[in-house]
């Protein structure tokens, strides 16, 4: 088991990882998300020795982590492949294996490849592989090595969308069979939804909140967490006797009286004729199946989905149908 213990790393007056605490089970995938320059990759290289903490201690089954980089036993994994292009696929596989000895060395780069189901693909050249191929090749070479610990840093980053989606559902399945844990890192909500045991999100080098990614949707800890996990729809608002006065009219809230920042989950508005609140369509665009219809009220604007099309200019009314709709204080 992976544990970090107020692990934090300065660049002169810049806090890139403040005294972050994290646990990763053995057998479970924990997926660090956050925007650029939030501190998670700086993480992984502090976990894989790369980079020295400042203060802090990463232990492994309780015990001090303070080997150099190559004999920790923790297999790392960039977004940029860093394939050699002059050896062929088994061969990049085998690349850090030296080691071993030449059976032990083809047994595993074997066993790697079949893992990421390109068992076939022994014998090509890097050039003769697409993007997500050429990715799966990389993951086989970090996996080759055994790993006691499994870490990926942003590894379907450079990958088309459609790509990007199929990756993820078959490491989703490969990470089911691993028995080490992994250490995720991701941008992509939708990724770190799909691929966790447990989320991690930070931002400017702090932990913001970690737990099941279904605790994390219910309740976010702060608007931002809510905003980076896909609740699009956040107004200020001011509350008297149970009512919250936004720019679109009047929503009940549970909310004490005084002033709120109100988070919306995408799935709690549903566009209605006769709805209570309104505002204008000021941006539509097609989506394949319906309209998503930016709709403003002053400075305040909502995205919302809707089957109606609308004109910018038209009057969009709406109504709130999800009690489950949040409140910071301000």
């Amino acid at each position: 088991m992976l544990e970090l213990r107020s692990i934090s790393k300065f660049y002169g007056q810049t806090r890139a990882v403040d005294d972050v605490s994290l646990t990763v089970p053995r057998g479970s995938v924990t997926v660090v998300l956050g925007p650029s320059g939030s501190g998670k990759s700086t993480l992984l290289r502090l976990i894989a020795g790369i980079e020295k903490p400042d203060d802090g201690d990463i232990l492994w089954d309780g015990v001090p982590v303070l080997e150099p980089t190559h004999e920790r036993g923790f297999g790392l994994m960039f977004q940029d492949n860093a394939l050699f292009p002059h050896m062929n696929v088994a061969s990049n596989v085998k690349f850090g294996l030296a080691d071993l000895e030449p059976e032990l060395q083809r047994q595993r780069v074997s066993e790697a490849l079949d893992m990421v189901r390109l068992e076939a693909f022994a014998d090509r050249m890097p050039d003769q592989l697409s993007g997500g191929e050429a990715q799966r090749v990389a993951l086989a070479r970090t996996l080759a090595s055994d790993p006691r610990l499994l870490m990926l840093d942003e590894p379907l980053g450079s990958l088309d969308q459609q790509l990007r989606k199929q990756l993820a559902f078959e490491l989703g399945e490969l990470f089911e069979a691993l028995e080490v844990p992994v250490l995720y890192v991701t941008h992509d909500q939708d990724e770190a939804m799909a691929l966790a045991d447990e989320i991690a999100i930070m931002d400017e080098g702090r932990l913001l909140q970690h737990g099941r990614p279904e605790e994390i949707w219910s309740l976010p800890a702060s608007p931002f967490v809510a905003s980076f996990i896909g609740y699009e729809n956040q107004i200020e608002a001011s509350v008297t006797n149970g009512v919250a006065q936004t720019p679109f009219g009047p929503v009940g809230t549970d909310a004490a009286d005084g002033h709120i920042w109100m988070v919306f989950p995408p799935e709690s508005i549903e566009v209605n004729p006769s709805g209570h609140l309104a505002g204008t369509a000021s941006l539509v665009a097609f989506n394949g199946i319906g309209y998503n219809v930016r709709v403003t009220a002053g400075d305040a604007a909502f995205d919302l989905a809707s089957r109606e099309r609308f004109s910018v200019g038209d009057q969009v009314r709406f109504n709130v149908v999800d009690t489950r709709v949040l409140a910071y204080e301000i």
